[in-house]
């Protein structure tokens, strides 16, 4: 039900690891218009392609490391780490979920370079 998703140090993971889910995903997120605001990885800023009713800014260098994505979206924040041994924990907390958006807005306005 929440149409607006947020991601810091995004790398298009889910895409290139979990290629199934993703199509299936991505079909019903823009059929509901769901909305994605993504902070990317520096080094990967020119491989990724902008997809629907996606918004993208670049995170500076010093940002960048392991494959590592802070996802929030609704009340949750997930923190994956796409790496062989996939890990992933979620969150499920009205005032962490806030402060990350908190974060994730920061980044956005005062850091993040246009993509």
């Amino acid at each position: 039900n929440c149409k607006v998703h947020y991601f810091i140090g995004g790398g298009r993971y889910v895409m290139k690891n979990l290629p199934n889910y993703w199509e299936n995903f991505n079909l019903r997120r823009i059929k509901a218009k769901i909305k994605f605001y993504n902070l990317i990885r520096y080094e990967l800023k020119d491989e990724i392609e902008q997809l629907q009713y996606e918004y993208i800014k670049v995170l500076p260098k010093e940002f960048s490391g392991n494959p590592n994505v802070i996802f929030i979206w609704g009340n949750k924040v997930a923190n994956v780490l796409f790496e062989e041994g996939f890990f992933a924990f979620v969150i499920e907390s009205k005032e962490i979920a806030e402060n990350y958006k908190k974060y994730h807005k920061y980044l956005w306005d005062k850091v993040a370079e246009e993509f």
